[in-house]
């Protein structure tokens, strides 16, 4: 079992479509995915939190990709 839940500013933050924030009862090597939009301001900095749960799993890494 493994899960994924992500803020903006301790905002909840929505994750779009074709993301995968939770898994239960997969075997061999598996991941969560968050793809998500968020807008940019010049003034303001942002910050993101991400909390990941899992049991049962052998955590191994995590990869922030920014595609523009």
């Amino acid at each position: 079992m493994a899960s994924m839940t992500l803020s903006v500013d301790d905002e909840p933050l929505s994750c779009d479509q074709g993301s995968k924030t939770h898994l239960m009862g997969e075997d061999g090597d598996v991941s969560l995915e968050c793809r998500l939009s968020v807008p940019t301001t010049a003034e303001a900095r942002r910050v993101l939190r991400v909390s990941v749960k899992w049991s049962h799993a052998q955590y191994t890494d995590f990869e922030l990709v920014t595609v523009e």
